[in-house]
């Protein structure tokens, strides 16, 4: 089964709904604070001038607990504090808590939540009822001259646009991240036919030239290393259909390596395949995992799986097995996983550095940072080393589990 993960896809969408998640908060966190800056200032008020008539208090009561429910539903919320201004005015009440800050937000929300064509009305209501105070009570009111009702209709509809404004602002931000996605889509398109076309075609070749090959070989140990190239062939073209299916939006869920879910169970097999293929190329060393895990495999599982995977690739191409040995550790928590390797970085005069990217453990790097975790590279004392640390998030037992890849190429014994 394949063990790929397209890496920087995932951290993408995870950037995307970490980026959504953060901007949700922020507004739900100014929304509490206008909500009590506004409850604050309306018992101040209400202390100040409080109210005689019942119905006066009854409308502060329902003014004050419509500012306690702009957190729950703002809208809503919004509405009664429009209603109240209105009868206010209508009711020519100027003690108790003054609701001009509540009607300014409430504008605002409406502005930013409703179509302009529904709350328009709302904005030419509240000029109105102002101009009614100012015929009926100028004095009480405040609205005395035409300068004070012109400002106070001003404030208003500066309010009210600047909640549409915001609305348009964040239309825009949604097109813009559309357009994004589309363009995204777009060149995932572009990479899949050419990876389908340019890499995809020529494996194939390379594996059917293997597999003719195959029955006409009578040598033992030739035929074994032609048995090697075409089982590689045929993983490398599983794993580059399943990156091109990722990429034309076909996955579904993450594939494993031995089809069981359990992500300790997928990291000893991968050890053990990859301990057995490094010793039988001469490498000397050992792997050793520690502690056990009840995670299943998720994308945290596949980053796993694939950074184990692209340590062991880098002791075989960067390892001379002639004079360096290598030691990889992986530690199962509940918590997290921890996974250090390390190699000698001593070359014998016949070793050939194989050419590189040099760009495997920079991705993973990226992809384990949007995971919430660490990776730290090191060369020094003449030694290479890794070191990995990615948490899980799990409910798990910690029951110690030792196993032990060690030795040589035929040696394999328990590490207590």
């Amino acid at each position: 089964m394949r063990y790929f993960d397209l890496r920087w896809l995932n951290a993408w969408i995870s950037a995307r709904l970490d980026r959504i998640e953060s901007s949700e908060k922020r507004r739900r966190c100014i929304l509490i604070a206008v909500s009590l800056l506004l409850l604050v200032a309306a018992a101040l008020e209400w202390w100040t001038s409080p109210t005689i008539r019942l119905v006066d208090t009854w409308m502060s009561v329902i003014y004050c607990l419509s500012i306690l429910l702009l957190v729950c539903n703002d809208v809503l919320a919004s509405g009664c504090i429009i209603i109240i201004s209105l009868l206010d005015a209508l009711l020519l009440d100027m003690t108790g808590p003054n609701s001009l800050w509540g009607t300014l937000v409430a504008l605002f929300i409406l502005g930013m939540k409703i179509s302009r064509w529904a709350s328009f009305p709302t904005l030419l209501l509240l000029m109105l009822s102002a101009a009614y105070q100012a015929v009926a009570a100028p004095q009480l009111t405040g609205f005395a001259s035409l300068g004070s009702l012109v400002s106070f209709d001003l404030l208003l509809v500066f309010a009210y646009f600047l909640g549409i404004g915001w609305r348009w602002k964040e239309k825009n931000d949604r097109q813009i991240e559309m357009e994004r996605k589309l363009s995204q889509l777009s060149r995932n398109a572009i990479i899949a036919s050419t990876m389908h076309d340019a890499v995809s075609a020529r494996l194939s070749r390379v594996a059917i030239l293997a597999q003719n090959t195959l029955p006409h070989i009578t040598q033992t140990d030739e035929k074994e290393r032609w048995t090697f190239v075409a089982s590689n062939m045929e993983k490398a073209l599983d794993d580059i259909r399943g990156i091109i299916d990722q990429l034309d939006g076909q996955a579904q869920g993450v594939t494993t390596i031995i089809g069981i879910d359990s992500l300790a169970e997928n990291i000893a097999h991968l050890a053990n395949t990859n301990e057995a293929r490094l010793h039988q190329l001469g490498f000397n060393g050992r792997t050793v995992i520690r502690g056990n895990t009840t995670a299943a495999m998720d994308s945290t599982g596949s980053e796993l799986v694939n950074l184990i995977q692209e340590l062991y690739t880098n002791i075989e191409l960067h390892c001379d097995p002639t004079c360096s040995s290598y030691h990889l550790t992986v530690v199962l928590a509940p918590d997290r996983i921890i996974v250090s390797q390390t190699n000698g970085l001593q070359r014998s005069s016949t070793w050939i550095e194989p050419a590189s990217t040099s760009k495997g453990l920079k991705l993973h790097r990226k992809t384990i940072d949007t995971l919430g975790g660490t990776l730290q590279i090191n060369r020094e004392h003449g030694e290479w080393t890794v070191y990995a640390a990615i948490p899980m998030n799990i409910a798990g037992d910690n029951n110690v589990l030792v196993s032990s890849i060690t030795g040589r190429a035929t040696s394999s014994k328990q590490d207590k």
